[in-house]
């Protein structure tokens, strides 16, 4: 039994460094509030696997949203359902950073994305802009946190994923290290 365990800690532990290791590339948090997190990444939620962070924004909308790092919009979407409005950004470091339920984009990406709108006469709108189309800087504004899409209430959803597969990394081991000012409750520890 102990022989199992530790061949699954050191699995858990391999998983871990080899993240770790490729977390060379540092992007910035991606609003303007206290980085204070309602949902983290790696959650079992009852219908899905939560594949990024949830940004609280003091329960409003209208927060900035800021590139995390330079980037082109490489994917931009308007649905009623999922991540709602949301944006893809590439990255050259091999990283997409994603934007979710956002109340709307930079005005350019809101001209770019109303004009598709009305030619097709409908509001659900995924568009893939050309490479360098909608460049921004590390730190630029891209849109405004917002309820969009599935979201139970106002966030900021951020994932940071490996381009090429858009397997999600965590954003923990990229970002500048959280303050945690909760301290923890002992409870029962059980070992399998």
């Amino acid at each position: 039994m102990l022989k199992v365990f530790n061949i699954q800690l050191l699995l858990v532990l391999g998983c871990f460094l080899m993240d770790f290791a490729q977390a060379q590339v540092n992007f910035a948090f991606p609003i303007d509030t206290p980085h204070v997190l309602s949902g983290t990444f790696g959650e079992l939620r009852s219908n899905h696997y939560h594949s990024g962070l949830d940004f609280k924004t003091d329960g409003k909308e209208g927060r900035t949203v800021k590139a995390a790092a330079a980037g082109w919009v490489s994917r931009i979407k308007m649905s009623a359902v999922g991540f709602g409005n949301v944006i893809y950004l590439d990255h050259p470091s091999g990283h997409t950073t994603v934007y979710a339920h956002l109340h709307h984009f930079h005005p350019e990406l809101m001209k770019f994305m109303d004009s598709a709108q009305y030619a097709a006469e409908s509001f659900e709108m995924e568009l893939f802009p050309d490479s360098g189309r909608f460049s921004f800087l590390g730190g630029d504004d891209i849109g405004i946190s917002g309820n969009t899409g599935g979201s139970q209430g106002p966030h900021l959803h951020f994932e940071i994923r490996d381009r090429q597969t858009q397997v999600p990394k965590n954003p923990l081991l990229f970002l500048s290290p959280l303050m945690d000012t909760i301290a923890p409750i002992a409870g029962v520890l059980t070992l399998f």
